[in-house]
């Protein structure tokens, strides 16, 4: 199935007998590297991982059973790469190659490198137009200096579209030396999941990892950020907040009615240990007040909203409150935070508590957590687990997020590192901070979302993790979740995500804080009354969607136990697409009544999607083990769900 070169070139085969030899060129040699793409291949993305933008396929190809797709969302460019082969200065080559546009424009480039780092010319061509299988074909002759030949299928810088790439070749002289090989192979890390997870039972479960995926090909995960409202939600305009309101606030609906805890300074800050910690509320979620406690002299008044500072006679900074639904009524509500002993040398997280909210007191003894986490600390009780959970920071390359479990609140062991920043992340950058929930919505999820933060900038944004038991982290793209605003906004500078979110109806509220001050700025001789509370507004369950192109996508789960009579499917499918859904027994075969012809395909966007099938009786399938088979094209997919009538 080699392609015809468009034109004929003439090469000196008296000096160089040998021909270039182009490895895996028609995507039929078996093994995908660690990328995730055809062996003979790499991206040029850092770190070793799969590639969600260029992906091995055999949903359409020119010949054979194999070809690759290349899908560029973002403008930013995304190309796949043949090795280096030897080269011979002066010799002309020529790449060619066949491509399907679905939509947007795929170049082919003929490049001649110096080493395997080093670029010294290339010569490319476009223009196939949409639809159908054209040939591309481009020529080049070899500078001097260069010693190697290769072959760049990309999708350029200035286009969003998507291509399929076949049977794609290289003519020329082969030059002296070895081909260098630039495939990705280390082994790729894949997460092992508890079997447990896999007896969905009636539970909605989150599609935001490949956690039940078999086999999946076409799809890709993509972070979905909350729309920010631009609100002024709560502002630092009291005499007691005259530096700042801090970053770290809790919020949770909770008696019928939304509750806010938070830090404030004034301008006597001389140290984060100073914090006062304070309460506000709303009926609505948007409106806030700061109600007059009278627990808390400032300024020789009780009219204020503080409700302690330094709880039990020491500092505190950074706290977390959670309601927790196993203490006695005097002990409801726990806060957790880092402060410090009476000599002032032991720096680590300790814990408080209260019968409503509003009045603390500290427990006595020591720290409940053996570590100075000098950011937000996050404690909750994990229902799943039986167990209180806790967030906190650790230094074990630079700035990392550490993590504690305990049946006793007052005794955690040591925190383990859960999650840092890697080679895929930009240098001299860490994770300030957690913000991590157990999401109450759904079985099986966890979310973190860091601020990330790289010293150069010294600007901060928000990135999401996601997790199934809230130990293996990973996440799905590396772009902001919540991004900085733009300049002049309010948070232009540094965004931090508050712990905790209000569910109203169908969306998803959540809070952060805002500032036009960097990191490197926050001191009370250089701002003023600063700091925001903003309201970010998300879909029930639309953290990550799992995505198809114009390009049909599929999926075959794991074996599923459920219990239920319906499946309901949280998707946008756009007006050109659609999503079927197939029944398969454990061992791989086609459920009567359940097969891909017998679905009704699934339209436009819906929170739940009702699947059905011209044959089946899915309520008489519940506690067998079947996998689900899907099917899809312009559309995105975020959770699924085993109901009952």
């Amino acid at each position: 199935m080699r392609a015809i070169l468009l034109s004929a070139i003439v090469f000196s085969a008296a000096a160089h007998a040998a021909e270039v030899s182009l490895f895996n060129g028609d995507f039929e040699q078996p093994g995908l590297t660690a990328e995730g793409v055809p062996v003979g291949w790499h991206t040029d993305l850092p770190g070793v991982r799969p590639s969600v933008h260029a992906q091995f396929t055999r949903l359409r190809t020119h010949g054979g059973q194999g070809a690759v797709r290349i899908w560029d969302e973002d403008d930013r460019g995304y190309s796949l790469q043949s090795r280096f082969y030897p080269a011979v200065p002066g010799q002309t080559y020529q790449a060619a190659a066949w491509v399907y546009n679905t939509a947007g424009d795929g170049w082919l480039y003929v490049e001649f490198h110096a080493d395997a780092k080093t670029r010294l010319s290339e010569k490319h061509v476009g223009g196939a137009g949409v639809g159908d299988w054209r040939q591309l074909s481009v020529a080049d002759k070899c500078p001097e200096g260069a010693r190697y030949v290769s072959v760049l299928l990309y999708s350029s810088i200035g286009n969003k579209g998507e291509a399929a790439w076949d049977d794609v070749t290289l003519a020329g002289p082969a030059g002296e030396g070895k081909v260098l090989d630039l495939d990705k192979t280390q082994e790729a890390k894949r997460m092992v999941y508890d079997p447990r997870l896999f007896n969905v039972g009636s539970q909605k479960q989150l599609l935001f990892d490949d956690a039940f995926f078999e086999s999946h090909k076409g799809f890709w995960w993509r972070v979905c950020p909350p729309r920010k409202t631009g609100e002024r939600n709560l502002v630092a305009d009291k005499p007691w907040e005259s530096f700042i309101i801090n970053a770290w606030q809790t919020v949770m609906e909770d008696e019928g009615k939304y509750r806010m805890w938070y830090e404030a300074y004034d301008k006597t800050y001389g140290g984060d240990d100073q914090a006062r910690y304070c309460y506000a509320e709303s009926s609505d979620g948007i409106h806030w007040t700061k109600p007059n406690l009278g627990l808390e002299t400032f300024d020789g008044s009780k009219e204020n909203n503080i409700l302690f500072n330094r709880l039990g006679g020491q500092s505190n900074h950074g706290g977390t409150v959670f309601k927790d639904p196993t203490a006695q009524a005097d002990e409801r509500y726990k806060f957790i935070f880092l402060s410090c002993d009476a000599e002032r040398k032991n720096w680590a997280v300790y814990g408080g508590h209260s019968p409503d909210g509003l009045h603390w007191t500290r427990y006595p003894g020591g720290p409940i957590l053996n570590v100075g986490s000098d950011t937000q600390t996050v404690g909750f009780w994990d229902e799943a687990l039986k167990k209180y959970v806790s967030y906190c920071r650790l230094w074990t390359h630079g700035r990392t997020v550490g993590r504690s479990e305990t049946a006793d609140f007052l005794h955690f062991p040591m925190a383990r590192e859960v999650l840092g920043c890697d080679e895929q992340d930009p240098p001299d950058t860490d994770m300030y901070n957690s913000a991590a929930i157990k999401y109450p919505y759904a079985a099986n999820a966890y979310f973190i979302f860091t601020s990330m933060y790289p010293h150069p900038s010294d600007n901060l944004e928000v990135q999401l993790a996601v997790s199934r038991d809230g130990v293996n982290w990973t996440r799905p793209e590396r772009r902001p979740f919540i991004p900085n605003g733009e300049p002049g906004s309010f948070d232009d500078a540094t965004v931090y995500c508050g712990v905790g979110l209000i569910r109203q109806g169908e969306e998803l509220w959540m809070y952060y804080h805002g500032s036009r001050a960097r990191h490197n700025q926050v001191y009370p001789q250089h701002i003023d009354h600063e700091g925001v509370y903003s309201r970010a507004i998300l879909k029930l369950d639309r953290y990550v969607a799992v995505d198809a192109s114009a390009m049909p996508a599929e999926f075959v789960t794991k074996p599923l136990t459920f219990s239920g009579s319906k499946l309901e499917i949280n998707a946008d499918v756009r007006a050109k697409g659609e999503v079927r859904f197939e029944l398969q027994s454990a061992e791989g075969k086609v459920l009567p009544g359940f097969a891909l012809d017998d679905c009704q395909p699934l339209k436009g966007d819906n929170l739940r999607h009702v699947v059905t099938w011209r044959g089946g009786d899915l309520k008489a399938l519940a506690g067998q083990a079947v996998r689900v088979r899907c099917v899809a094209r312009d559309a995105s997919l975020y959770a699924f769900q085993f109901v009952g009538e």
